[in-house]
């Protein structure tokens, strides 16, 4: 016979993450919905650059910081419509898988060392991450510390609730422990960009970002 496990989350907020859920798919459909409605006159212009940059001699970290800049271009577009705002560092406690070319970038714009991953190694599940598990560069005042130089995985990160509830760090405990109130975070696809995204890192490792950056 099975024994229940009382959660170790704030009832509170397991009561807002259980009232959410009916709502949650609406939300993400109407902000979806807004942002496709702004994004379609720019996206002729934004189309152009994805083939430039997919075609562009030159070294990979020039293509690299191009693709990153179309990136949040593109996600400046739906910035009105998405509950991501200056302020919020709820996905920086999150996973934060980075490519070994995104690390050189950082290294060299920043000065610090990366550390060395090999290709195939083992990457910590998304549920052992929360609370204790700040970014690297998540700074005492809780802003990105290297905002400008960021990844494509925290550019790409476009959250279309209404607010930030679903992306704060007890929804991954909520999961970890398999508690039925756990709701996903409704996302903007990837799509070209994270394509794009694939063929320029194709070959490097790929790992958390507190791996690579200790």
């Amino acid at each position: 016979m099975s024994t229940h496990v009382p959660s170790k989350v704030n009832p509170i907020y397991i009561a807002q993450v259980e009232a959410r859920k009916s709502t949650v798919a609406a939300n993400a459909q109407a902000r979806f919905a807004a942002i496709k409605v702004a994004l379609d006159p720019l996206t002729p212009d934004f189309d152009k650059r994805l083939a430039v940059i997919a075609t562009m001699p030159g070294s990979r970290k020039k293509k690299m910081a191009a693709f990153l800049e179309l990136v949040s271009d593109m996600r400046k577009v739906a910035s009105p419509f998405i509950a991501c705002k200056k302020g919020c560092s709820a996905c920086c406690y999150q996973r934060v898988v980075i490519s070994t070319l995104e690390a050189d970038l950082i290294s060299a714009k920043t000065g610090r060392m990366a550390k060395i991953v090999i290709t195939g190694a083992p990457v910590k599940p998304e549920e052992e991450f929360g609370k204790s598990t700040p970014c690297s560069f998540l700074d005492s005042h809780g802003e990105c510390s290297i905002y400008e130089y960021r990844p494509y995985m925290c550019r790409n990160f476009v959250t279309l609730d209404v607010d930030n509830l679903l992306c704060q760090p007890e929804n991954i405990e909520l999961a970890a422990e398999k508690h039925p109130a756990t709701t996903g975070i409704p996302l903007l696809t990837p799509g070209p960009l994270g394509v794009l995204y694939g063929q320029i890192t194709k070959g490097d490792a790929l790992n958390d970002i507190r791996a690579i950056f200790p």
